[in-house]
Order: C-alpha cells, then structure tokens, then sequence
C-alpha cells in the first residue's frame, strides 16, 4: 500500500516554450522483505518494511528555430526505509531505495534538412551510497535519416565520452560500454 501526494505546475508562456515542475511525497507501508522462520532454516516473503521518498520533478523544452528543439531536466529524490516491528531482515533497508539522489539531461534535437535529423544529450546521474557507486556523465549522439515515410536508417552512440559503473560497489561494478550501432526500421 502506497500514499502519494504530488503537487505540479504545467505551463506554455511562449508558443515555444514548455515547463513543469512537480513536488512529490510518497509513503510506502508494506515493503517487502526476507525474514528468517524462528527455527532458522528458511526465508519467507513479508511486508514488514515501511519507507518515504520525497523529491521533486522539473522537465523544459524551448523551440529555439523550427528545425531545433532543445529540453531539459531534472530529478531530486530522497528516500528512506526501516523495517517494521518483528522484522529480522537486517539487509532490507540497505537493499532498497537504491536510486541516485539527482539526475539531470539537456537534449538537443536539430533537423538539419527534410528527413535528417541530429540530437545530441548530455545526462549527469549522482552517485550511490551503499554500495558506493560514483556519479556519471554521459553524452549520447544519434544521426537519423528518414529515407522514405515507412524506412528510417539511423547511427547512434551511447557513453561516447567513455564506458562508466552504474551498477554494485567500484570493485566489481557493472560497466556500461560506449557503443555504436546502425539501426534500420521499416514499416513504421
């Protein structure tokens, strides 16, 4: 069971101009959790772990010409968990709640001719505590060309600034490569 409380404002000031903002609460009462049987020989599925997350969501787009577009935003988040009464799943709190603190993207989408088009994002992902993972910078790049209304061919690259750790503590991190691929889609 979950209670969530969102307050957000959505606004166009200008023909090309586009913003929101939203500040949200969420109370979570029954996370689950591994407990232990009192004879200690297995583990059972419970919701005996309670936690908060409150944060805030704001997301921008301008129409800098009719060819390019550019969008921003950004997420603050802040968690917290304990268990409940009668728990005894001493991980469940450092297991959960495992979203950075901050995230932020500025995109750029420029139509540089009819059916070509290049975008550009940038994206900054905070840092993990436990296990301690550090924060990133990551720059994606896509060149997309629309041969006829049904066919796309398109390059992109992901992490082109280099592969980075997203995942598990600096040791034995998971790493995400750069990479490049070619991709065709057609009957779209």
């Amino acid at each position: 069971m979950a209670k969530v409380f969102e307050l957000g404002y959505r606004g166009q000031p200008l023909p090309g101009l586009s913003y929101s903002a939203t500040v949200f609460h969420n109370d979570y009462g029954h996370l689950c959790t591994q407990e232990v049987d009192p004879g200690r020989t297995f583990v059972v599925f419970d919701n005996l772990m309670e936690g908060r997350a409150n944060g805030i969501e704001m997301w921008g787009s301008y129409q800098l010409a009719p060819s390019w577009r550019i969008s921003a935003g950004m997420t603050g988040l802040h968690q917290t968990m304990s268990l409940k009464p009668g728990s005894n799943d001493r991980a469940g709190p450092g297991t959960a709640g495992k979203d950075p603190s901050h995230t932020a993207q500025l995109r750029s989408s420029y139509a540089f001719a009819p059916g070509r088009e290049l975008e550009i994002a940038v994206r900054k992902v905070g840092a993990l505590e436990n296990p301690s993972v550090p924060g990133y910078t990551a720059v994606d790049a896509r060149l997309g060309w629309r041969i006829n209304p049904d066919m796309e061919l398109s390059l992109a690259g992901q992490n082109l600034n280099g592969s980075l750790g997203e995942y598990g503590p600096v040791e034995s991190c998971t790493e995400l490569a750069r990479s490049v691929a070619v991709r065709l889609v057609w009957g779209i």
